[in-house]
């Protein structure tokens, strides 16, 4: 069946043209600047800091995806539970908290454990976020989800341009730079999300 352009770009629009689904797309792209922002460098922080190989920098970066495989369930029974409006914005601020902590210069087992915790407060903004904008519009969940993954990607390279300036002068500088605005949209989040109750899901 032919589909005109229009049609096909209204089927975006759906989500696009309700408050719910535009504040959930506005702060994906916002969480994903942060997160991919730090992510896409952090192999230089281990590297130039503590003069961490290869191998090293490997089995750092494999701690990321931890969180999730262990508590993603757990993090998802939170927001059916307790609803977005708490966990969002939780997980915001402790994203914020972990790069806060980076900045500072310890050892490479304590960033290890930051690294890990730092994607705990991934697990529990993104897929919370993504499945607001994916309840909008059933008959349209497959472009709704193409948006949503549009929006994740292009914060991430949003994140890894701004991050590479700021962290000429001071890497520190820059991770803290990240912390103060995530710690900012978390806390606009108790705000925005107030009414993702669970009865909202």
């Amino acid at each position: 069946m032919h589909i005109s352009l229009w049609e096909y770009a209204h089927e975006y629009f759906c989500v696009l043209h309700t408050r719910r689904g535009g504040r959930a797309l506005t702060f994906i792209i916002v969480n994903s600047a942060f997160h991919g922002g730090i992510f896409a460098w952090l192999g230089v922080l281990l590297a130039s800091r503590y003069h961490l190989g290869d191998i090293g920098i490997g089995l750092v970066l494999m701690g990321y995806g931890l969180p999730d495989l262990l508590f993603g369930t757990v993090i998802g029974s939170w927001g059916d539970r307790y609803g977005r409006r708490y966990v969002v914005p939780i997980g915001f601020i402790c994203a914020s908290i972990c790069a806060f902590l980076l900045a500072l210069h310890t050892t490479p087992l304590i960033s290890a454990l930051i690294i890990t915790a730092l994607s705990i407060g991934f697990d529990a903004t993104h897929p919370l976020m993504s499945s607001i904008t994916t309840s909008l519009a059933p008959n349209h969940r497959g472009q709704i989800t193409g948006l949503a993954t549009f929006a994740n990607f292009s914060g991430m390279a949003i994140g890894a341009l701004g991050f590479r300036h700021l962290m000429m002068p001071d890497f520190g500088a820059a991770l803290v730079s990240f912390a103060c605005v995530e710690l900012g949209v978390g806390v606009l989040a108790f705000y925005t999300f107030r009414s993702e109750t669970p009865t909202a899901i």
